[in-house]
């Protein structure tokens, strides 16, 4: 009993220093989550090569296989997987093994199957996607992001444990007070409004790689070999459970792919009463008598699971060595995989996404904000040193990480197609680009106390305007011109970088009139203000 007084305090130092010493890499989560939602038509703007229709009747499988083959001659093909292409990634990838030695991966056009050519750019899909679950870090950049994750779900529990009045925060919002008491409002209405979604979203991400986590003990104790055992065990019961794993080293000629294709859909079609449709063909061993064709299902539209059937077929025969269904234990881990990576069809849930997702970056940031402001007055004098490191360390982790994307995108418009740098590729540089100028927004501050937030913002709104300049002049394709030819993703794309530009003027503008020591002197007394009214006119 003596120490439930004590439990409040506790939580509420809890949330303080756990959001202070994690704000960093959660706000990284954060963002580059946010940004995932949208990944594909991220892609779309930062690959101009991409930007076609999508097409009604692309090519069948055996078709993209007779390019492959044509594009490599003499080259025997010992695996290739195929992604057929969908309306938000309406070209085919291939990836592919030869016999002999070697492995290729390529980007076919829908309607003439000819190559799009390598990727010159990274884009949203292989950066800001993996850098969201894995910091471009390996291995350990999954616990890194899973104690982040961990950690998130503390500070949402922590956050509802110190509010008194949870339900009146939900109605506070007042913008034109005192930052501190500004940000402060905010942070706790975005923190209540999206408290459902960003406990669920947490706890699906963290699902996502239980069988992962799982592993690592016995990785430890027992050796490598040892702990994917582990992770094959744990998913044996409800993953893809047929395998040849060795050729038979007879020759045997291939059937066509197309039926088996057809086939596959016109049976998930009768049991799931729907028109579904394959988005994902492997073909194993070919050539040989034992090769085989698996032949995956297309997310379900506007369904959360994740959970992809898959048939099996004997690549000589066509008969069908398995259909797959997941069980109920893969069900319900695939609805959570579904949950937080949003691959279903469903455009305004997409766009909640987004907006939770940019909550969750807020509640994060004005965090920061209230901290450091509460702070600047009591420590600027007696720790000067701590406050501006802090300080520092807020802006470069809010602001700096979306002024380093900024750079990312204008980086990807200005550089030519061939452009190398220190034996780097031009996707490389782009990357290099976006941390140096990551780590410029963390050293700006200290040389700029008390002005950086206003600066740096301002800078997001600058970059953001020229990159949609960029892509203009770059592509032609300009924001009408993008949604006249029903290039939506394109013209979103501009559309999202305008209004970004807008708010984050606007938020400079905020931020410098509540940080410029002068703007107090510039305000006009209000002679209903006891405080004013006892001040002394110039004159007097």
């Amino acid at each position: 009993m003596t120490e439930k007084p004590n439990f409040r305090p506790a939580m509420n130092w809890l949330h303080t220093w756990a959001g202070v010493t994690l704000g960093t890499l959660l706000f990284t989560i954060w963002w580059m989550g946010t940004l995932s939602v949208f990944d594909k038509e991220i892609d779309r703007w930062m690959q101009p090569e991409t930007r076609f229709i999508t097409a009604t009747q692309p090519l069948d499988a055996d078709s993209v296989i007779a390019k492959v083959k044509a594009n490599h001659p003499g080259d025997e093909l010992a695996s290739l997987l195929i992604y057929l292409p969908g309306e938000r990634k309406p070209y085919f990838e291939v990836y592919g093994k030869f016999k002999e030695a070697g492995q290729f991966n390529d980007r076919l056009h829908p309607i003439s199957g000819d190559s799009l050519g390598k990727s010159t750019s990274r884009a949203a899909s292989g950066f800001f996607y993996p850098m969201h679950y894995r910091l471009h870090m390996g291995g350990i950049g999954y616990l890194v992001v899973a104690l982040g994750t961990l950690f998130m779900m503390v500070l949402l529990v922590t956050g509802v444990v110190i509010h008194r009045k949870i339900f009146v925060d939900f109605f506070t919002f007042r913008p034109k007070k005192k930052i501190r008491r500004s940000s402060l409002d905010l942070h706790n209405v975005t923190g209540v409004v999206f408290l459902p979604f960003h406990f669920l979203i947490c706890l699906s991400g963290f699902a996502i790689f239980a069988g992962w986590y799982a592993s690592i003990p016995f990785e430890v104790v027992r050796g490598f070999s040892e702990s994917n055992r582990v992770v094959e065990l744990f998913y044996a019961a409800d993953d893809y459970a047929y395998y040849r794993r060795e050729s038979a080293g007879a020759p045997a000629k291939m059937a066509d792919i197309a039926p088996f294709v057809a086939r596959a859909e016109e049976i998930w079609t009768e049991r799931y009463d729907q028109n579904a449709k394959a988005d994902r063909i492997d073909l194993h061993h070919i050539g040989d008598a034992n090769a085989y064709v698996e032949v995956r299902r297309f997310f379900p539209s506007r369904r959360t699971e994740a959970h992809r059937d898959s048939i099996n077929f004997d690549g000589a025969t066509g008969e069908i060595l398995l259909d797959f269904q997941a069980s109920p234990i893969r069900k319900t881990r695939t609805w959570l995989e579904g949950f937080h990576q949003i691959q279903f069809d469903h455009w305004p849930l997409r766009w909640f996404y987004f907006i939770a997702g940019l909550a969750g970056c807020i509640l994060i940031a004005t965090g920061f904000l209230f901290w450091t402001a509460s702070r600047m007055k009591k420590g600027a004098v007696s720790q000067p040193v701590k406050i501006r490191f802090v300080e520092a360390m807020s802006i470069g982790s809010v602001t700096g990480i979306i002024v380093a994307t900024g750079a990312f995108l204008i980086a990807n418009r200005v550089l030519p197609a061939e452009a190398s740098w220190a034996g780097l590729a031009r996707p490389e540089i782009e990357v290099r680009l976006f941390f140096l100028v990551w780590v410029l927004s963390f050293i700006h501050p200290v040389f700029r106390s008390g002005k950086a937030w206003a600066e740096q913002s301002w800078a997001i709104a600058a970059l953001g305007i020229l990159a949609v300049i960029l892509n203009w002049v770059t592509t032609s394709d300009h924001l009408f011109a993008s949604a006249g030819r029903d290039l939506w993703s394109v013209a979103g794309m501009d559309l999202v970088l305008l209004a970004s530009a807008g708010a984050a003027a606007f938020a400079a503008m905020r931020l410098q009139r509540r940080t410029d020591p002068s703007a107090a002197m510039r305000r006009k007394p209000d002679a209903s203000n006891p405080v004013d009214a006892a001040k002394p006119s110039p004159a007097e």
